[in-house]
């Protein structure tokens, strides 16, 4: 139940740390398959989460977001000169689990509601300057959002099917559906001076 676990740690994950702390296989799995193995390029910070009594819990993974992504540009109101010189600004959202064993209705959202009012000032911790936005792209043929969408995510639109990686537009990937989180309210005054 929710309630049991309101107390929940949020971790920024740092190997040897983790290791040291919480030896137990599944957050050796789950750091070294789910979040370490994800090539990464740009700036990142990954996360466990553990419950009161260091039980881990889920996991995420936030790294640089991609440059083209029309709907987003959209909302936000960018133009070439203003995303160039803002786009640090956002994070993405790229990895989020619950543990399969971990059964606990809300506990999805409720995780995304923490992490959105923690990951600016880690961010600033690391990085030395803010996140004011958040993104996430979820697989629509795989997954349908639902914990994004009762965290208070917004629906911008979806991507075209190409990747950050497909410079000859060759490669075909899963149509994903695009969210944003913003973390302050003049999001668009500030990404878009």
């Amino acid at each position: 139940m929710l309630t049991n676990l309101i107390t929940l740690l949020l971790c920024v994950l740092n190997w040897l740390k983790i290791k040291n702390t919480w030896g137990s296989l599944s957050v050796c799995f789950l750091s070294i398959i789910i979040l370490v193995s994800v090539a990464l390029q740009g700036k990142n910070m990954k996360y466990l989460v553990f419950d009161k009594e260091n039980n881990p819990l889920s996991c995420f993974l936030f790294g640089s977001p991609p440059w083209k992504t029309h709907p987003r540009d959209e909302f936000i109101d960018w133009n070439g000169d203003r995303k160039r010189a803002n786009l640090k600004f956002l994070t993405n959202n790229m990895r989020f689990l619950i543990l399969p064993w971990v059964k606990v209705p809300h506990l999805a959202s409720h995780i995304l509601g923490k992490m959105a009012r923690r990951i600016s000032l880690d961010w600033i911790k690391k990085y030395n300057h803010p996140i004011y936005m958040l993104e996430t792209f979820v697989e629509k043929e795989r997954f349908r959002g639902t914990c994004y969408q009762a965290a208070n995510w917004i629906y911008v639109g979806q991507t075209n099917g190409r990747s950050r990686n497909d410079r000859y537009k060759t490669l075909k990937v899963p149509i994903k559906d695009i969210y944003l989180y913003p973390l302050v309210k003049k999001f668009r005054e500030i990404l878009s001076s």
